[in-house]
């Protein structure tokens, strides 16, 4: 069935090499099936046969290559790229969009290979959204993103017996493993990474072929990174007929040899199209297939052997020894031999297409890498998946027999093949109707259909300096510049975000008296009232020169978004006659608690009696007095509450309405005449941490992919609450009595408040051996999404909980102040999710209460309710939910803020 057309075109964009051209063209021919018309440019080098897609329009730019002989250089290659195809690239992009757009069907989106580094300053000049198509494996980008950190620690550096070391920040993967390019400029090879991530980041997407059950983890690391949508959609190749995109002439005879073969007996060699190796190891590789006694079929194309211009010189004896057993070819059509029957296993070079393509087809491999992200892909192979035996250097063909044997006849062989077999039916499952990659298809067809160009209209958001606050301001920072908006960050030097972070956003700076200092009050209250004091004048200033400088431009600012925590900033914007829209970046319930308090006052609630704390609240219902905040509290609380009501212009609240909706009619009864927008959970619209760092150690994950489903207590008191070495010790003796595994977040300053150092008890550590894992701090999204993950203990910040309910996971509370305590309430009494430690940090208590959510049936039950709420927060989100609609009010209402300025 011709699929439906909807009038968009869409551009892409190869590196003309076999491995990045082959998974673009099939990309191309998903997104044509999806409906969207397709124009290619390529270069004139290694171009593709246009006879091979009559469905596409393609278009030849000249790369000045010609006369230029191949070195062997992959840097020095690929920069000539990005030089020689700049200039004409954007003249005909920007000819092809003129005419599109002439024609009604405008193009609605650049696909580039992230290698083409110099698109991005071409798409941003056209106002051309761009997406990235990475076509290595998701772990190759991750140690991209890290290169500058192990550079720094020495590690790229390492050599000997260094290089078995393994990678913390990247496990499974050995420091040998760091992708590297082969170049006669090391340097040039930093520069070249360097770019690449810099404009992946700028771009508005990111492409991976792969899938959410091979690499969850990876891309979860890499979205947690980076502020832009990552769209895993792969295995490509199954989701296309065969068009041949192959750059050598395929020899089709080998298809019946292997008719001719019994199930299983082949083992099928091929070293992709690239990697050359030394004549002496192409005897050993030879000798090797001989001696196994194993039929086989090999690949050998031009150029294998090294410095060899003729055909490669088999060793004397062998074609006499192999006879009918071995077939010889130049190249093969792969992805036909290795759904063959006959193929058994697959000798390989471990490039991703490759790998791919033998998990798809449930071949198990030898992995004999060199270059590129091949070390890493055979890691994963070897280690994490235990679907292939790796190859070191200098092996022989004793090494080469001995593993053939291992893989073809062997049980080591049979449990591989019974391990990928598994990976082949989960490919399957993720292109099914409601896969991962199916669902992450949709998702990028709908962004792509709807992106638009930025719609010359900026909004200032002006976060506090709390992870608590700054994180949900940036989320929906980012929320907005894909609806459109361009993004300036007014903040404060004092826990500033990485800029490198948010390469779509404007970074402005104000000095702080806490900058200076870099120490933290550990009264946040303290805090926020020093923030205030000493950042008046100094946003004053910074907003006056970035509306000046905005006058200048055609691109009005329409709006500023605030934190309501920062009083001062509303008479600021009366000043400059600036709408100011607040983002409430606690629970809803909470404010509502703060607007009342004055009432909660006259009533004699206050001061709070020993013998009333267990008395409900029914003015704000489900609360208890023992809820309530001290009084030494009320007077900031109700002027927050005083400023959320002052902004005329609109509040914007983290949450949603199937998770709030009564608290959310209460909380709207407030602001009779004010909009407010429910658009939570905002992290689910872009995931990004804001104030933590990928290249941090990753082992945890390592450790939580072992573990049972459901098995795993995680536990993390946020970035500001701390306890006392009693409290400290409770909790751990608590947590090994459980007898549960347990992953506990033990950040600096939880301790006291203070940077000392804390030595466990050595018979605690003892108990929890293998049980527990004690970690600096953690990626919380990630390990709330892990599928070992059953429990979180919390302190019940609005950011933790939520993220908590998207994922499912129910919750045990221990709530320190501000919005925490009703926050708390709230999960236990009303949503009946959670358990709430009322009577202090006790070991047995502690103990009990894990057992209670972690193995009997409340846990469970609650479980079960947690995991229809992840459902709603999913649904809120998508096309036609309330948080969607909430989101396109938001953008509209914004819009017209701008245009009443004019």
């Amino acid at each position: 069935m011709k699929p439906q057309r909807m009038e968009r075109r869409l551009v892409l964009f190869p590196v003309p090499l076999q491995g990045h051209q082959t998974p673009m063209l099939q990309l191309a021919n998903i997104l044509y099936s999806n409906g969207f018309s397709i124009s290619i440019i390529h270069t004139h080098f290694n171009s593709p046969n246009p006879a091979n897609y009559p469905h596409f329009t393609f278009h030849p730019i000249p790369e000045l290559l010609e006369g230029k002989a191949w070195t062997g250089d992959m840097i020095a290659l690929l920069n000539t790229f990005n030089v020689s195809c700049a200039v004409p690239f954007r003249d005909f992009l920007a000819q092809m969009m003129s005419e599109s757009a002439a024609a009604g069907e405008p193009v609605a989106c650049l696909i580039t290979d992230a290698i083409w580094h110099f698109t991005q300053a071409v798409a941003d000049s056209l106002q051309l959204p761009r997406i990235v198509l990475r076509t290595s494996n998701p772990t190759s980008f991750l140690s991209f993103i890290s290169i500058s950190l192990l550079r720094e620690k020495g590690s790229l550096s390492a050599k000997g017996c260094q290089l078995e070391e393994s990678v913390p920040e990247l496990p499974p993967l050995k420091l040998k493993d760091i992708p590297v390019l082969c170049t006669c400029n090391p340097a040039a090879t930093d520069k070249l990474i360097c770019k690449l991530v810099e404009k992946t980041r700028a771009s508005k997407g990111l492409i991976f072929n792969s899938f959410e059950e091979l690499e969850g983890s990876s891309l979860a690391m890499i979205q947690e990174d980076i502020s832009i949508p990552v769209f895993a959609v792969g295995p490509f190749h199954k989701q296309v007929s065969a068009s041949s995109s192959s750059l050598l002439e395929q020899d089709r005879s080998c298809i019946s040899w292997l008719d001719a073969r019994p199930s299983k007996s082949v083992l099928y060699v091929s070293f992709g199209s690239l990697i050359a190796i030394d004549e002496a190891e192409f005897i050993e590789i030879a000798w090797g297939l001989a001696n196994s006694s194993q039929p086989f079929l090999w690949v050998i194309r031009p150029g294998l052997v090294r410095d060899s211009d003729g055909p490669a010189p088999l060793p004397n004896g062998f074609l006499e020894t192999v006879a009918d057993r071995g077939r010889i070819i130049s190249w093969a059509p792969q992805e036909e031999v290795l759904a063959h029957r006959a193929i058994g296993g697959f000798w390989t070079h471990s490039g991703w297409n490759s790998t791919l393509e033998s998990i798809c087809e449930g071949v198990p491999m030898m992995c004999l890498p060199r270059f590129g992200d091949q070390r890493s892909n055979a890691r994963y192979v070897t280690e994490l998946w235990r679907v292939g035996i790796q190859f070191e250097d200098n092996f022989k063909r004793e090494d080469v027999e001995k593993a053939i044997k291992k893989l073809m006849g062997e049980q080591e062989g049979r449990e591989m093949r019974e391990r990928v077999s598994s990976l082949k039916e989960k490919a399957s499952l993720c292109l099914a109707e409601g896969g991962s990659s199916s669902e992450s298809l949709d998702s990028l067809t709908t962004a792509m259909a709807k992106q638009e160009t930025m719609i010359g209209c900026r909004v200032i958001l002006f976060p506090q300096p709390f992870v608590g606050h700054v994180t949900p301001m940036l989320y929906l920072g980012n929320a907005l510049h894909l609806k459109g908006f361009s993004i300036t960050i007014i903040h404060t030097h004092f826990n500033a975000p990485d800029p490198a972070k948010y390469p779509n956003f404007t970074f402005r700076y104000i000095e702080d008296a806490q900058s200076k200092a870099q120490v933290l009050p550990s009264d946040p209250l303290k805090a926020l009232i020093s923030l205030n004091a000493s950042c008046l004048a100094p946003f004053r200033n910074c907003l006056s020169q970035v509306l000046d400088e905005a006058s200048k431009d055609r691109e009005p600012i329409a709006c500023l978004i605030l934190d309501p925590i920062w009083h001062f900033a509303a008479a600021i914007a009366d000043e400059f006659n600036l709408p100011r829209i607040a983002l409430r970046t606690g629970g809803t319930l909470a404010f509502v608690l703060y607007d009342m308090l004055p009432l909660l006052d006259e009533k004699g609630y206050f001061p709070i009696q020993e013998v009333q704390k267990e008395d409900p609240v029914p003015e704000v219902p489900p609360l208890k007095v023992k809820d309530l905040p001290p009084e030494a509290h009320h007077e900031a609380l109700v002027a927050y509450a005083k400023e959320m009501k002052d902004c005329p212009d609109g509040i914007i609240c983290n949450t949603f309405q199937e998770l709030e909706g009564s608290v959310l009619d209460r909380f709207l009864q407030n602001f009779p005449s004010i909009p407010v927008f429910p658009v939570g959970p905002l992290h689910k619209y872009s995931s990004n941490m804001a104030s933590n760092e990928v290249t941090q150690g990753q082992g945890y994950l390592t450790w939580l992919n072992k573990q049972a489903a459901d098995s795993v207590l995680y536990v993390s008191f946020g970035t500001l609450a701390a306890i006392s070495e009693e409290q400290f010790l409770e909790v751990a003796w608590g947590l090994a009595k459980s007898e549960q595994p347990f992953l506990w977040v033990v950040r600096p300053k939880l301790l006291d408040g203070s940077n000392k150092s804390y030595k466990f008890p050595e018979e605690f550590l003892e108990d929890v051996a293998g049980r527990g894992l004690i970690v600096p701090w953690a990626l919380q999204h990630q390990v709330l999404a892990n599928p070992a993950v059953g429990g979180f203990w919390t302190h019940c910040g609005w950011n933790s909980t939520l993220e908590s309910i998207s994922e499912g996971v129910p919750m045990i509370c221990f709530p320190f102040w501000a919005d925490q305590m009703p926050n708390a309430r709230e999960l236990t009494d009303v949503l009946k999710i959670g358990l709430q430690l009322e009577k202090g940090l006790e070991r047995q208590e502690i103990a009990r209460m894990i057992r209670r959510l972690m193995v009997e049936k409340e846990g469970e039950e609650m479980r079960k309710r947690a995991a229809a709420l992840k459902e709603k927060a999913q649904q809120c989100i998508k096309e036609g939910g309330s948080s969607y609609e909430s989101l396109n009010r938001l953008t509209s209402h914004i819009l017209s803020l701008a245009k009443l300025k004019e």
